[in-house]
């Protein structure tokens, strides 16, 4: 076994229009004895007199979306010699210990260039690791047994997921096209290619997202973006491309019928008319 308390880890978290010390990530994860990098999407800055000297703010007020930003992140960590990236968002809660658990399964597993977390959502359903097929993932309420798992059975979110920097960046990072939704398939597909196997870790973190009570509105604009998003998605799967234009028109038409409306549609081919064009 490997002495996990010398692994470098850098904690990535992604904010966007929140206070850091007001995240869920800031109030379960990040300690002062870590090494912590900050990318602020938000459209100004804040104030960071108070964070400690070992973390690194960067304020990028165009909103590139999380792709750019872990991709940033990783060339930061390259550049400073940290071997392991754990990415996360703002919406993340971890439970108690969760960095002594990274450090134990890194030790414990050296082989592992990928170690995973369960996460769920408030109502109990755990959304990753899940199984996947044809992009559509299943959340399921039996919590994933922990242990060896095959990618490319299952759907995997960014957030909890502990990599090395040198497969991150061999593996090409993130897609910084799939800016937002869909950001994590695009990369565990990716990784997978190289990579084929992850560590399912016996930790679980709870995922608030939030969209969930939005407007009608608001969810139309969310749908917006996520249909730029997956216009940008470069499948390697066989038939993969008609696969996304499934997931993106079936979102369409759900929202229709919570909307009543046909404005989904509209959105559906004027956002995501790139990607039908290459058909």
């Amino acid at each position: 076994m490997i002495n996990p308390s010398a692994a470098k880890i850098l904690i990535v978290t992604v904010i966007y229009n929140q206070k850091i010390t007001g995240t869920n990530v800031y109030k379960t994860l990040l300690s002062e004895e870590e090494s912590v990098y900050i990318h602020d999407n938000s459209p100004n800055p804040q104030h960071t007199d108070g964070l400690p000297e070992s973390w690194k703010y960067f304020s990028d007020p165009s909103n590139p979306g999380l792709s750019a930003a872990y991709n940033r992140a990783a060339g930061y960590a390259a550049a400073n010699g940290y071997d392991w990236l754990l990415l996360t968002d703002q919406d993340t809660i971890f439970p108690e210990n969760a960095l002594a658990t990274y450090r134990r399964d890194i030790g414990e597993h050296t082989t592992q260039r990928l170690l995973i977390p369960s996460v769920k959502i408030p109502d109990g359903r755990y959304i990753s690791p899940v199984k996947s097929r044809f992009y559509f993932p299943r959340p399921s309420t039996r919590k994933p047994v922990p242990g060896k798992i095959e990618l490319k059975e299952y759907a995997v979110i960014n957030s909890g997921i502990l990599v090395t920097t040198d497969s991150f960046i061999s593996c090409g990072g993130y897609n910084e096209n799939v800016f937002l939704d869909f950001s994590d398939f695009q990369f565990v597909e990716r990784f997978a290619s190289k990579y084929p196997e992850a560590w399912l870790m016996d930790m679980t973190c709870i995922q608030n997202f939030s969209n969930i009570s939005d407007s009608t509105e608001t969810k139309l604009t969310r749908f917006g973006l996520f249909c730029r998003s997956l216009s940008g998605y470069s499948s390697l799967k066989t038939f993969g491309k008609p696969m996304i234009a499934a997931v993106v028109l079936k979102r369409a038409v759900s929202l229709c019928l919570s909307a009543k409306s046909l404005r989904p549609l509209s959105i559906f081919f004027t956002n995501f008319k790139p990607y039908i064009k290459k058909l």
